[in-house]
């Protein structure tokens, strides 16, 4: 029972009836309300402590998340910009995620890549082969035309009516044609192996090797008027034209010979 003053509480721990006796305690209300009140802050300091506890391990656990989310999606922009790096800080099981995850992106970089150079080297190689296979043809054109021209050549130089002689640089002769043979008497068997010599007159000798000498030189010689002597002896007017031989190198090879019998024009 509270009284009148609100400070005290009194209670009654017995009362004996046939004694009309009872035992009253009064007891001060701080005393008891004390406790409870102790409890009660306790309890809110607990649930504080939890609630604290609770949050902090909530951004705790929220921060694993979102930075390794992050680093995800900062690996997939470096791989969209071509930019990728592996790294490993993490020892924990997002570390391996995004270690794995950044492996799995640079081999397959790696993969596009060799197969981009395997495709830019059979481009290579098939214009490779496309540029050989025109040079082949090119070549075959070529040696086709030359083929034509060097018999066209041929037949104009077996079927003139002047002599076209070839020498050495020796004055050796090396080809002697039907007209040759018709002018001079001496046969293609005969002729070729032989010194020029043989179809000139002795008086002449000095000229020719003046010739020779200045064709040698780079000189071109055309309508070049002397005398020449057939295998019978018989000295004959001549007007010849003197060029230079070279090979494929442009390398002085020869001297060929253009000569036209005038001695009919001379007669008349």
């Amino acid at each position: 029972v509270m009284n009148n003053s609100n400070h005290k509480i009194v209670a009654v721990s017995r009362f004996i009836q046939e004694h009309n006796l009872g035992i009253v305690v009064e007891i001060d209300k701080a005393e008891v309300l004390a406790p409870i009140w102790n409890l009660i802050r306790i309890s809110i300091v607990i649930l504080l402590a939890t609630v604290l506890v609770v949050t902090l391990w909530a951004l705790s656990f929220s921060r694993s998340l979102i930075v390794p989310i992050q680093q995800l999606i900062d690996t997939v922009t470096a791989y969209r910009k071509g930019k990728i790096s592996l790294s490993k800080q993490r020892t924990d099981e997002f570390g391996k995620l995004i270690y794995e995850f950044n492996a799995l992106v640079s081999e397959k970089q790696a993969a596009e890549e060799s197969s981009k150079q395997s495709n830019e080297k059979l481009r290579l190689q098939r214009i490779a082969a496309l540029n050989i296979a025109a040079d082949a043809q090119e070549s075959q054109r070529k040696a086709e035309e030359a083929e034509v021209s060097s018999a066209y050549f041929k037949a104009i130089v077996t079927n003139s009516r002047d002599a076209i002689i070839g020498e050495d640089l020796h004055s050796i002769i090396t080809s002697w044609n039907l007209g040759a043979e018709n002018m001079f008497g001496y046969s293609a068997l005969e002729a070729i192996g032989q010194p020029i010599h043989i179809i000139v007159p002795d008086d002449n000798q000095k000229e020719e090797k003046d010739i020779i000498a200045r064709v040698i030189n780079g000189k071109k010689i055309e309508h070049f008027e002397s005398i020449r002597k057939r295998k019978d002896g018989h000295l004959i007017n001549v007007s010849a034209s003197f060029s230079p031989i070279v090979d494929l190198s442009g390398n002085l090879i020869g001297i060929s010979k253009i000569i036209r019998d005038i001695t009919e024009q001379r007669e008349a």
